[in-house]
């Protein structure tokens, strides 16, 4: 009776492991799923907008730097988007640098989300002769290396002149010296004789009446780069003679200096936004439908005849 009593409680004890190893291998072999990482969503894409071109002159000097100004506008702030070396096809120029510079928020209208910036590139003339920048694209990719956004430059030519030696220089002087002095002696002589003379027409006038035959010129969407040639030539001898500015061999700078007392900052801004949309229009390579060259006609032509008055 003591032995079956031993054996009954050492089956009980051995049951009782059994149960506590069945239930620990169970703990131990649960399978525990793997963490899921999110996944990061690609980035919007935004395209940006060619706003305006500050174009380079046609003919520069070998040892001169080219400069070429382009203002970029994106529609909406864009995050982990970066812009590519760009990729362009030179002839007889090198590239020597690249600026990037973000346009202030001061200088924006209120509630306006889009992000404008100016790239401005810098070349250099290998040697005298033609030069082009045949092709230009600017392309922006995400930060996983992946494409964004595209952008073609409209393509331009030049000519790089040969340096001048500086004998030239001098001889060039001495005959603007020889030349000056002849003027005064000129002026001298002839001042008591000169009269002031009122013209019979101001120079807006004059201008005014070449118009006419420019718009009866618009009869189909295909004379479009013509018409845009004439509308140039009008508007560049204009100012011209108004203010002996060249538009194709000066700068903004010059002509701010040569009109600072005479118009205020809307009537330059207004002078090269016309500029701008001619020249962006004339190199666009898209046909004007007739309502559009029309609409770009009355812009240069109110321009100059609100200048009557000023």
């Amino acid at each position: 009776m003591v032995i079956s009593l031993i054996r009954k409680h050492l089956w009980m004890f051995g049951l009782c492991l059994a149960l506590t190893s069945t239930d620990a291998f169970a703990q131990d072999s649960k399978v525990v799923p793997p963490e899921i990482q999110p996944q990061a969503l690609p980035l919007k894409i935004v395209s940006p907008i060619l706003e305006s071109l500050e174009r380079p002159r046609t003919h520069y000097q070998q040892d001169e730097i080219i400069v070429y100004q382009i203002r970029i506008k994106w529609p909406e702030p864009v995050m982990g988007v970066r812009m590519n070396s760009p990729q362009m096809a030179l002839e007889n120029l090198e590239l020597i640098g690249i600026g990037e510079e973000a346009v202030s928020e001061s200088e924006k209208v209120a509630d306006d989300l889009s992000v404008e910036q100016i790239l401005t590139l810098r070349f250099k003339g290998q040697h005298s002769g033609p030069a082009k920048i045949d092709s230009l694209i600017l392309e922006w990719v995400q930060a996983g290396g992946a494409s964004s956004s595209r952008l073609s430059i409209p393509a331009i030519e030049l000519t790089i002149q040969k340096q001048k030696n500086p004998l030239f220089w001098i001889i060039i002087s001495a005959a603007s010296l020889i030349g000056l002095g002849a003027s005064l002696l000129l002026f001298r002589i002839k001042k008591k004789t000169l009269q002031s003379v009122q013209p019979s027409e101001s120079i807006e006038e004059m201008y005014l009446r070449q118009f006419d035959p420019l718009k009866n010129s618009i009869t189909s969407d295909s004379n479009s780069k013509n018409f845009l040639n004439d509308l140039m030539k009008i508007l560049d001898r204009y100012t011209q003679q108004k203010f002996d500015w060249n538009h194709s061999q000066e700068d903004y700078n010059a002509l701010h200096k040569k009109v600072d007392n005479i118009w205020g900052q809307k009537e330059i801004r207004d002078l090269k936004e016309l500029f701008e949309k001619i020249e962006y229009c004339r190199f666009s390579g898209s046909e004007l439908k007739r309502e559009e060259l029309i609409s770009l006609f009355q812009s240069v032509r109110s321009f100059i005849e609100r200048k009557k008055v000023i």
